[in-house]
């Protein structure tokens, strides 16, 4: 599953993504992973949150570690590139698009959530995921 979310990610921005303007994100990039390799650092003994692989992913994924390391470093650049660089102009346009993203990112961690309970074995986690 994180596999399959890094992926959608990469190439979303990669058709989607500001690559001309890549240097203006940069610091925006580096702010995120630092912040939350500071984080993954000093929270390591009580994570807020653990990330386990599926079984067919643990070749790639195998543990909490490395899968954050790839949300850090394919995840958050994808989605700076994304959101930074669609960024429109004018006040009641930007309003909207930061309303439309701050209303996805509930909707991608269920349905991230739901895809996770959906391939977990026995698939009992599919009610919990969904409420």
């Amino acid at each position: 599953m994180h596999i399959a979310i890094q992926l959608i990610f990469a190439l979303a921005a990669w058709r989607w993504g500001d690559w001309k303007h890549w240097r203006k994100y940069y610091p925006t990039i580096l702010f995120l992973i630092i912040g939350d390799l500071m984080n993954n650092f000093i929270n390591y003994n009580r994570p807020f949150w653990t990330f386990t692989p599926n079984a067919w992913e643990k070749w790639l994924y195998p543990n909490h570690t490395i899968i954050s390391l790839g949300v850090e470093l394919i995840g958050y650049p994808s989605l700076v590139l994304l959101y930074l660089g669609n960024y429109p102009d004018g006040g009641r346009k930007q309003v909207l698009y930061v309303c439309a993203w701050v209303l996805a990112a509930p909707g991608r961690r269920l349905r991230a959530r739901a895809l996770v309970a959906w391939a977990a074995p026995g698939r009992r986690l599919a009610a919990r995921a969904l409420v």
